[in-house]
């Protein structure tokens, strides 16, 4: 029997730290190698941002990822936190470079 797919939001999705963290999110490493997941992926709603978390989201959907089992994306936090449907919730802020 397949368990349920988790759904997983992370916000800062399209910065350093979350992209890095990615691949170990879908491969298993951070929930078990045979649990499924949601990924909703939440950052800032401006548009270059919005342009990159689109990319962010062809990648995972053009990996092979078994457990991945949809991605959602978003510039609106309501989408994603207020819901309260998450499984797990990975909060990352990355400061701008020039900073």
């Amino acid at each position: 029997m397949s368990k349920a797919p988790w759904t997983v939001c992370i916000t800062g999705a399209a910065g350093q730290i979350g992209y890095a963290l990615l691949p170990h999110i879908c491969s298993g490493k951070t929930f078990g190698p045979d649990q499924p997941i949601k990924l909703h992926l939440l950052d800032l709603n401006i548009e270059g941002v919005q342009t990159a978390l689109g990319g962010v989201k062809f990648e995972l959907e053009d990996s092979t990822y078994p457990l991945l089992k949809g991605v959602v994306t978003t510039g609106d936090a309501k989408v994603i936190i207020a819901r309260r449907l998450a499984n797990a919730r990975l909060l990352f802020v990355d400061s701008p470079s020039n900073a």
